[in-house]
């Protein structure tokens, strides 16, 4: 028990904790936290959280290979079921991050042996979602060893088990797969078709790191149908987001894509001579190489660097520069050698081949030669692969239909005993019978002898009646407690029922207030009369709610807020109310638009109507509040704020700009200031998003954390490009996608304005 209170303390202090200004801040943090952690289970989840920050491979490694002996001792000694799954779950995470580290490092077949022990444990457990990125893992494996139908197979059963638990970002990964798939068997319309589906689910979702993979993927559909320009706009496109999400095995990948473009493209919009831009070419895609090859050096990429290496080998014989070429081309070779995959080491082969001819050493041409041929036995050509995997496929579907069979002969089989069991039962009934008879026969027989008992018996029924009579008079006794019991339930009844009735009536005046509250908030009509391109997004904790959105029009200003009034329900419903009735008043009655001199004023109303009360009363609000003013076709804006910042993001930028708020609220302060009123520069295009708290503190996710404010910026970030009605809908989806389950914990208020 001890264990589990100090693991939801730590999941909850990992909810709440402090902002850490850099990743580097929380790695230390987590440190700290795993040196005093008494506990295992505090200790796995410390750990994990390690493996998630930490970018270099070997730092991460080590944290894993203690998460795996922390967590697999831990779930053996455990004698409590719920401890035992959780450090199962934990171990086999671990098994998984072998698998994934192995697998960067071109070791294929011990990729392939942590997979599979983390997919067993996830069975074990039911970790759908788990075993389902385990079966993806062991379909990439098979695949990347030239076993086409395992692969498939696997991808398969991954796609149905996402698909089952609606695990939106791991269809689209295993869409991509599928999609790798039928490239290799060389069906590239559909190959394209999976790579768009699993495109337009990320793009849904917001999925960097998968909307680079299948980018990618479709640049190099595009680079293979030989639509270069489109391919390179694929690349580049995959390549920004991989640089913004720091994926640096991505960006490896996509620098050697664009550097194919360059090296064999006829024309990249160069406007010299064909001489020229041929050289120019060459020499941005050596560039590009070379950039990509220190990265993977940097993340220990062996296959990467294999291809990349060999694209510079043959960039460099071309040009002429034999013993360049030659040197790349064995360091290539011998990584390929290292890894095992026949792909790279035919390549290197073929390129030292050709170098070697070149420099009249035949005796090395005609070993790479050898080489090259045995590696191409070994992997087939495409047309005997193409027929192999067919075959399988085929055999595979006879096998199941065969198996089909078995199974329904097996339950003929079980069908034909449940008919001879129940003739059974019918022949032992009739014998049952026969025996009855027998018996009653036997009754008459003895029927004389029991008539000669009668006289014993007349004695016993006499003593029979007088107990008959005893039990009567129970009998009346007990009608009597049952009538009281009657008279009890009547009572209880009418209690219920008055109970009913309270309840009715207190639903009936929340939900009247619910209307009297909607009343107070502006019409949609009324702020798309103004302000055209809009949206709110307006989600209430309960019937009613402390949060509400606020607009007013006077002469040529235009003036909106979202509000967060303490608390939420009932009493956040009427310290809402009177926030909103002190809003009105500031505008209207004292003819105040400045937005820091209302919500001044706005303040002194709000205490004002409070001290009435006879105790303390420290409710009031937080306000971001926004003033558009056109006169004569020029726009100016201003705002000001009580603890909720404005968020807005200028046209053609991907980073938001913030303007923070004076921190205090709109009620009683102990050193009260006068707010601030910020003049906004206008720009055509602009997005501005004022909110409240209730989306940033949503507990949800896979691990139940909060969605929190960064994770709201990168949101909108990713969604700027949609227009105003369509960022609703997202935002709306995402929040109740992450809060799943759970509760909501406050009114969420989000209103977007483009300008």
């Amino acid at each position: 028990m001890t264990q589990l209170k100090t693991l939801v303390l730590f999941v909850i202090m990992m909810g709440l904790g402090v902002k850490l200004s850099s990743q580097n801040k929380t790695i230390d943090s987590l440190k700290s936290a795993l040196a005093i952690a008494k506990h295992d289970t505090s200790r796995c989840i410390i750990l994990n959280h390690l493996i998630e920050y930490e970018n270099e491979d070997k730092v991460w490694a080590v944290y894993n290979q203690q998460l795996l002996e922390l967590s697999e001792k831990a779930a053996e000694q455990s004698k409590s079921p719920t401890l035992k799954i959780f450090y199962l779950r934990y171990l086999s995470s671990a098994y998984n991050n072998k698998g994934v580290l192995a697998r960067n490092l071109g070791d294929g077949s011990k990729a392939l042996e942590f997979f599979n022990k983390s997919l067993k444990i996830q069975k074990k457990i039911d970790d759908k979602k788990g075993a389902a990125n385990s079966m993806n893992n062991i379909g990439s494996i098979y695949y990347n060893l030239g076993d086409i139908p395992k692969g498939l197979d696997y991808y398969h059963k991954s796609l149905k088990m996402r698909e089952d638990i609606q695990d939106k970002e791991g269809i689209a990964i295993t869409l991509n797969n599928i999609g790798l798939i039928y490239k290799q068997l060389g069906d590239i319309q559909k190959a394209l078709e999976y790579y768009n589906r699993s495109l337009r689910i990320q793009e849904s979702i917001g999925d960097k790191y998968g909307l680079s993979n299948s980018l990618n993927n479709i640049g190099f559909i595009y680079q293979g149908k030989g639509e270069v320009f489109k391919a390179l706009n694929y690349y580049k496109k995959s390549l920004k987001i991989q640089e913004e999400i720091n994926d640096k095995q991505g960006i490896a990948a996509s620098l050697n894509n664009i550097g194919l473009i360059y090296c064999t493209a006829s024309d990249t919009s160069c406007h010299l001579s064909e001489k020229e831009c041929r050289k120019a070419n060459e020499k941005k895609a050596l560039e590009l190489y070379h950039k990509s090859l220190k990265i993977q050096e940097e993340i220990q990429d062996r296959k990467g660097m294999s291809n990349t290496l060999n694209h510079i080998a043959t960039l460099l014989l071309k040009q002429g520069r034999d013993s360049e070429a030659a040197g790349f081309g064995k360091r290539s070779l011998a990584i390929a050698k290292e890894i095992g995959f026949p792909l790279s080491i035919q390549n290197a082969t073929g390129i030292l081949k050709e170098i070697y001819k070149k420099q009249n050493n035949f005796k090395g041409a005609l070993a790479m030669h050898e080489l090259e041929t045995q590696m191409n036995d070994s992997i087939h050509n495409e047309k005997a692969r193409k027929a192999s995997i067919k075959k399988q496929l085929q055999y595979q579907f006879e096998k199941k239909a065969v198996a089909d069979s078995i199974k329904n002969f097996e339950e003929q089989k079980i069908k034909n005993a449940q008919l001879t069991i129940q003739k059974a039962q019918l022949k032992q009934e009739k014998t049952q019978r026969f025996a009855l008879y027998g018996g009653l026969a036997l009754m008459l027989i003895f029927a004389g002898f029991m008539f000669n008992r009668f006289k014993v018996t007349q004695r016993q029924k006499q003593i029979i009646t007088l107990q008959k009579i005893k039990v009567d008079e129970a009998y009346g006794e007990l009608s009597k407690q049952n009538q009281q019991i009657s008279l009890q339930k009547e009572e209880i009844e009418k209690q219920k029922h008055k109970v009913e009735e309270h309840q009715k009536e207190i639903i009936d005046s929340i939900t009247y207030a619910k209307r009297l509250q909607e009343a107070i908030l502006p019409p949609k009509e009324f702020v798309t009369q103004y302000l055209p391109q809009n949206f709110i997004l307006y989600k209430p904790k309960d019937l009613v709610a402390g949060d509400f959105y606020w607009a007013e029009s006077v002469g040529n200003k235009f003036l909106i807020a979202a509000a967060d009034s303490t608390g939420h329900g009932v009493p956040g419903a009427m310290v809402s109310v009177v926030c909103s009735n002190a809003l009105n008043r500031s505008l209207k009655e004292f003819g105040l638009t400045d937005p820091g001199q209302l919500l001044e004023k706005t303040r002194d109303l709000v205490l004002e109507t409070f001290s009435k009360s006879s105790s303390e009363v420290k409710d009031g609000m937080d306000i971001s509040l926004l003033s558009i003013e056109k006169n004569e076709g020029v726009i100016k804006l201003k705002w000001a704020g009580a603890n909720n910042p404005l968020w807005y993001l200028l046209p053609n930028t991907t980073e938001l700009s913030e303007i923070k708020a004076n921190k205090q609220p709109i009620g009683k302060t102990d050193y009260p200031t006068p707010f601030t009123t910020h003049e906004i520069e206008y720009t055509r295009g602009t997005t501005f998003y004022l909110f409240t708290d209730g989306f940033a503190d949503q507990f949800g996710g896979e691990k139940g954390k909060k969605f929190k404010y960064k994770q709201l910026s990168e949101l909108l970030i990713q969604i700027s490009h949609l227009n105003i009605s369509e960022q609703r809908d997202v935002l709306s989806d995402k929040f109740e996608s992450w809060k799943g389950h759970l509760e909501q914990v406050d009114d969420v208020c989000i209103i977007g304005v483009r300008l």
